[in-house]
């Protein structure tokens, strides 16, 4: 029996499912740390030449990413059997467009009687795309899919009009691209901030620290006032689990429905955006979620976030990195510190040692102060 952790505590199947937005938040709100951590690789980005790591670190501000360029293939992807959603779709359309489907007809059966059904209207002179009815007064979301489904059949026609089964083609090839425009529209809508609840994971500064050459900051999460309200409505906690939950009815209903419902949008987080494998559970992470650039500050996709606390130093970090990462917290007034292996234990703790009096430093400010 599968269960699911959210900030290490288990739930059944059952208690995810009956998890409603507002008791998620009230729950979150009252269980927020008191600090959140953020590494940061500390490196220049090779396509803009620009050191994000060191810009929120200036700006405190943290980058909101697109999920499908997350290391992880499978975070924050989203669940949908194609071959029970193009039954689904293909029902849909077919009833719509004035066909009568009895509940036992399978894809197969109710994709035959709809090309026959069209192939009528067309006879008598009808153009495919005025079989699909127009539900609302105006161009909005429901009406254009209708509108973007007629032509890729359209063009499926077209393109196997030499084949004895056309119509089946051109219907497998319309709704496949309906399912790939809803899995790669959905993601490009949202963009993600990730955290964790503590500077001392050793595998973390090896993996989201440049193999600790970056640098960790500490942010002071404030009591729930404004102006941080909107934060703490997007910030949560990741939900582990070794099963992926399918959200095929809450995607049927947002295809079928002139825009995106809360209930529907809190499922996609619920069960996609913020569901990760259990293998990760150590992370112990929190993600800011922002659904339609809600949250982005400017045309980069920076937010500003809560206040810098501190700022920890990789120990792996060059001097001259070192040097100016101090340099910045000094001109902030933010505190910093070194972070190193315990003597006796594999773990990480801060740097007994000032970083002003590290041989590594000293030696530097001789070199570059030099004449």
């Amino acid at each position: 029996m599968s269960e699911f952790y959210i900030q290490g505590v288990p739930y059944s199947f059952a208690e995810i499912e009956k998890l409603a937005q507002d008791d998620f938040t009230l729950q979150r709100i009252q269980t927020m740390p008191s600090n959140l951590y953020k590494y940061f690789s500390n490196t220049i980005d090779l396509e803009s030449g620009r050191n994000y790591s060191k810009e929120a670190l200036e700006n405190n501000t943290v980058y909101l990413q697109q999920p499908f360029l997350f290391d992880d293939p499978y975070d924050s992807t989203i669940l949908i059997d194609e071959q029970e959603f193009a039954h689904r779709r293909i029902a849909y359309y077919a009833r719509i467009c004035g066909l009568e489907i009895l509940p036992e007809w399978d894809y197969s059966k109710i994709a035959y009687e709809f090309s026959c059904y069209l192939y009528e209207k067309l006879m008598s002179g009808e153009q495919l795309a005025d079989t699909f009815p127009t539900i609302f007064h105006s161009k909005d979301m429901l009406e254009l899919r209708h509108e973007n489904f007629a032509l890729n059949l359209q063009i499926g026609l077209h393109e196997f009009c030499q084949s004895p089964n056309a119509w089946g083609q051109a219907f497998h090839k319309a709704i496949h691209q309906e399912y790939t425009n809803l899995l790669s529209g959905l993601i490009q809508k949202f963009r993600i901030s990730c955290f964790t609840e503590s500077p001392y994971s050793m595998l973390m500064w090896a993996y989201y620290a440049n193999n600790h050459k970056g640098f960790c900051i500490e942010y002071e999460i404030p009591s729930y006032t404004e102006p941080y309200i909107q934060l703490y409505h997007n910030l949560m906690p990741v939900i582990y689990s070794d099963e992926r939950i399918s959200v095929l009815n809450q995607c049927i209903r947002f295809l079928q429905e002139p825009g995106m419902t809360p209930d529907v949008l809190w499922d996609i987080y619920k069960y996609g955006l913020l569901m990760k494998d259990t293998a990760w559970k150590y992370q112990n992470e929190w993600r800011l979620i922002s659904y339609d650039d809600m949250l982005s500050n400017d045309n980069f996709y920076n937010c500003r976030f809560f206040k810098i606390k501190r700022v920890f130093l990789g120990n792996r970090m060059t001097v001259s990195d070192r040097m100016k990462i101090i340099s910045i917290c000094k001109d902030k007034k933010i505190p910093y510190t070194g972070v190193t292996v315990a003597s006796d234990k594999y773990r990480m703790v801060d740097c007994e040692q000032l970083c002003e009096a590290c041989p590594k430093l000293a030696y530097s400010k001789k070199v570059f102060e030099s004449p």
